[in-house]
C-alpha cells in the first residue's frame, strides 16, 4: 500500500539531515527509531534491504526528495517503513500495511522532529503562500548565530515580516494513493486460453507478450456504477482512460491483473479494497466458470 500526507507547511531537508544524525539506532538494534537517511549523495544508516544487495543509495533521486527509513512497531516485531519526504512538506510512503499505521509512523516522526534543536519547517507566508523568508533568516541565525545587532536592527527597518497562517506542522492530506496485492491459485493456468475468454466474452482489454512480460496483463474498469463487469460504461463520447475515483461517471479506476503461468495473480492501481476484492471476485468467477480451458491440474 503506497500512503501521502503532508506536513502543511514546508521542510528543509538539509536541516533535516543534519538535526538527526545523533538520533539513528543501529540496524542490530531491538527496538524502533530511524535506520537510514539518503540526502541527495549522502547516506547514513543502513535498512534491512541493505544487507541482501549492493545497492545503499537511490540511484537517481529526486532533487527536492530525501528517503527515511524507519521502524516502527507492527504485530509481534518491527516493520521498515519506507518515507519520501519533499521539500514542499510532501510525504509519500511505500509497502505500509494499513492507513493506520502510516499515520502512526508520521505522527512518530513528527514528535521526534518537534525536539530538534533548530527545526526544518518554514511557515507559510499568506500572501505569497510560500515559504515565510523569516522563518528562513530564523533557522540560518540559530544555525550559525553570528549575525549582529546592528545588522537585525537594520534588516528589521527595511521589512517587517509578514505574518504566517502555518505556525506549527501537523498530519495532513492523509490519502490511500495505490493498493497492490497478490495470491496464488493450486494449479496453473492456460494463459493463451484466459486471454482469448477475458477478450472475447468478458470484453476485457488483455495483452499477452511472453517475450516482454510473463502474465496475461488484463485491465479491470472499477466503477460504482457497474459492479462487477470490469468495462467501462461510463456512455461517454469514448471510454475514460480509468484514472477517475471509481465513483461515478467518467470517473472509473483502471485496476492492473497480471495473471502468470504458475498461478501466482498480482493485482494492482486500486486505490481502496473495495476495488480489490472486486477485481479478485471476478478473476476467481471466471476461474470457477471455465476451469476446464483455463485451469491445469499439477
Amino acid at each position: 500500500m503506497t500512503v501521502t500526507a503532508d506536513w502543511g507547511m514546508p521542510i528543509q531537508l538539509d536541516v533535516l539531515f543534519e538535526q538527526l544524525k545523533p538520533h539513528f539506532i543501529p540496524i542490530g538494534y531491538p527496538d524502533s527509531g530511524i535506520l537510514k537517511f539518503e540526502q541527495k549523495k549522502q547516506v547514513l544508516g543502513a535498512c534491512h534491504k541493505d544487507l541482501f544487495t549492493n545497492r545503499k543509495i537511490t540511484k537517481k533521486p529526486f532533487y527536492n526528495q530525501n528517503t527515511i527509513i524507519l521502524r516502527r512497531p507492527f504485530e509481534s516485531g518491527f516493520k521498515e517503513v519506507n518515507m519520501k519526504l519533499f521539500d514542499s512538506g510532501g510525504i509519500q510512503m511505500t509497502g505500509v500495511k494499513s492507513k493506520e499505521f502510516a499515520v502512526e509512523a508520521v505522527a512518530w516522526l513528527l514528535e521526534l522532529i518537534k525536539t530538534l534543536p533548530v527545526s526544518p519547517f518554514r511557515p507559510v507566508d499568506p500572501i505569497t503562500n510560500s515559504a515565510s523568508a523569516s522563518a528562513v533568516a530564523k533557522a540560518t541565525a540559530t544555525a550559525t548565530a553570528t549575525a549582529t545587532a546592528t545588522t537585525e536592527s537594520k534588516a528589521k527597518a527595511k521589512a517587517k515580516p509578514k505574518p504566517s497562517t502555518n505556525t506549527s506542522p501537523s498530519i495532513t492530506k492523509v490519502d490511500i494513493s495505490l493498493i497492490n496485492t497478490d495470491y496464488s491459485l493450486d494449479c496453473d493456468i492456460q494463459q493463451d486460453n484466459l486471454h482469448r475468454l477475458l477478450i472475447e466474452r468478458y470484453n476485457l482489454f488483455s495483452m499477452l507478450e511472453k517475450t516482454i512480460y510473463q502474465g496475461v496483463n488484463a485491465k479491470y474498469f472499477y466503477n460504482t456504477n457497474n459492479h462487477g463487469t470490469g468495462v467501462c460504461a461510463c456512455g461517454l463520447p469514448t471510454f475514460c482512460k480509468g484514472q477517475g475515483t471509481g465513483d461515478g461517471k467518467g470517473e472509473c479506476k483502471r485496476i492492473t491483473m497480471s495473471i502468470f503461468r504458475t498461478g501466482k495473480i498480482i493485482i494492482t492501481g486500486a486505490r481502496t479494497m473495495d476495488q480489490i476484492e472486486e477485481a479478485y471476485r471476478f478473476l476467481n468467477r471466471v476461474f470457477d466458470a471455465h476451469k476446464d480451458t483455463v485451469l491445469i491440474k499439477r
